[in-house]
């Protein structure tokens, strides 16, 4: 029997186990970005300007991955549409576009988490329509991109008040 109530569907969702791993696998990832963020100089003459800066990389990538997840198949057509006019344009702004993300990624150790995230939250998507309780493609994306953002936030705000360890400065 589905449910009727907007509260009813939200609690039936997270009782979903691939929901919870994806939210605390979210809120994981917030709290080792704030330590990565203040270990990680991107500008090594001006270190204030650097954990922003890695925030805003950090945050568009999560965006990007949440829309990518919620509605792969519209994100996907919209992707490959330049792609059939004109092969030519498309590789010479895809691959030095694509080679500047990847180097970014790799550079700021970002690229397991993303695949990680990405992982998490196209199974969540899968068992959440297993469930009958995927909601539309916009609503879906909004929700996911609210809760993705909470979760996040969390984490920063409330594992950086944790007694944890912090580790040391990263390599590189």
């Amino acid at each position: 029997m589905p449910p009727t109530g907007s509260c009813q569907r939200l609690f039936r969702c997270l009782r979903i186990p691939t929901v919870l791993l994806a939210l605390a696998l979210l809120f994981y990832f917030g709290h080792i970005w704030t330590l990565r963020a203040a270990n990680t100089p991107l500008f090594p003459l001006n270190a204030s300007h650097s954990a922003g800066l890695y925030w805003l990389f950090i945050m568009a990538q999560l965006q990007y991955l949440v829309l990518l997840c919620t509605m792969p198949g519209l994100v996907l057509r919209r992707l490959t549409m330049p792609v059939t006019t004109s092969r030519f344009a498309s590789l010479l702004v895809g691959f030095p576009v694509g080679l500047a993300v990847a180097a970014g990624l790799i550079r700021l150790q970002a690229l397991g988490h993303g695949l990680i995230l990405a992982a998490a939250l196209l199974l969540a998507r899968l068992d959440l329509m297993e469930a009958d309780l995927y909601p539309a493609p916009v609503r879906a994306w909004l929700i996911t991109n609210l809760l993705s953002l909470l979760m996040v936030g969390l984490g920063a705000g409330l594992g950086s008040r944790l007694p944890w360890v912090h580790p040391p400065a990263l390599p590189g």
